[in-house]
Formats: C-alpha cells, sequence, structure tokens
C-alpha cells in the first residue's frame, strides 16, 4: 500500500515519553516505519521508505552534499504495536514542537506541526482565493502537457 496517497488532519498529543500515535489511515501507507526529516516548513516530515529513497537518490545526482545532509539530519522511526512513533527531542527542539502535535497528510508523506502553527498557516491558505488561483494553475498545467 506504499503507492497510496495519505490526506488529512489529525490533531494529537504528544506523550510524555515524546511517542504521538499515528492514525490507522496513514500507518497502512507508512509501513512498520517511516523517515523523519526537517521540513523547509516550519514542520517535520515523515516519508514512506520508497519515497525517502527516491528523494535520497535525487539529491545525490544534485549533489553528493545534499543528499549526505539530508539524510544526516533524518532518522527512521519505527511505529510501535500499539500505533505509537518517537519522535527525537533534536527534531522537537528544531521545531519548537510542542505536545499539541497536528499530523497532516501531503502524498507520500506526512508532516508534524504545532497545532496553532498549523492553524494559523492553513487558514492563510485555506480561502477562496487560494483555492481559485491553484484551479488555475492546474488549467495552465493541464494545457502545457497538451502541447
Amino acid at each position: 500500500m506504499a503507492n497510496e496517497i495519505m490526506g488529512g488532519i489529525y490533531d494529537h498529543l504528544l506523550d510524555q515519553k515524546s511517542r504521538i500515535s499515528i492514525p490507522s489511515q496513514l500507518r497502512r501507507t507508512l509501513g512498520e516505519t517511516f523517515y523523519l526529516t526537517f521540513s523547509d516548513k516550519k514542520c517535520l516530515e515523515g516519508y514512506t521508505e520508497d519515497a525517502y529513497k527516491k528523494i535520497s537518490d535525487e539529491l545525490d545526482e544534485i549533489d553528493p552534499d545534499e543528499g549526505l545532509f539530508w539524510r544526516a539530519n533524518s532518522v527512521p522511526c519505527k511505529i510501535d504495536a500499539q500505533g505509537r512513533a518517537f519522535i527525537p527531542q533534536d527534531f522537537r527542539d528544531g521545531i519548537g514542537l510542542g505536545t499539541d502535535v497536528t499530523i497532516v497528510g501531503n502524498g507520500s508523506m506526512i508532516q508534524f506541526w504545532n497545532t496553532d502553527e498549523w492553524r494559523s498557516v492553513n487558514a492563510a491558505n485555506r480561502t477562496p482565493e487560494k483555492y481559485a488561483e491553484t484551479k488555475k494553475r492546474l488549467r495552465e498545467l493541464r494545457e502545457q502537457k497538451r502541447k
């Protein structure tokens, strides 16, 4: 099921042992292990093994140092029998992740956001104007592909 697209917004709490419950809908696609990385946004990203390997290989093609530093700042996360994953302290500190966490399904990855940060970012991007602009860009992309 690794080729399924993940979506949805899920609010969870990080427990005292820095574990978070991964929703079952996402676990089916992620498998037993996913790869946690930093993001260009104020969140963490968790990739399926296939997606992680593909990005890793692509980064090596661009510049082996890019691949090196991306992998060096990634960690495999195993999902335990209760459906929880451990989020390392340095990753939490890197984005200021608190106990209120929103997990967002985003294609072949999931994102871990501070709930307040996610709500702010989502509200700013969930507007009719943004949706209209996205639809316009999709139409333009489809037209380009037809040519």
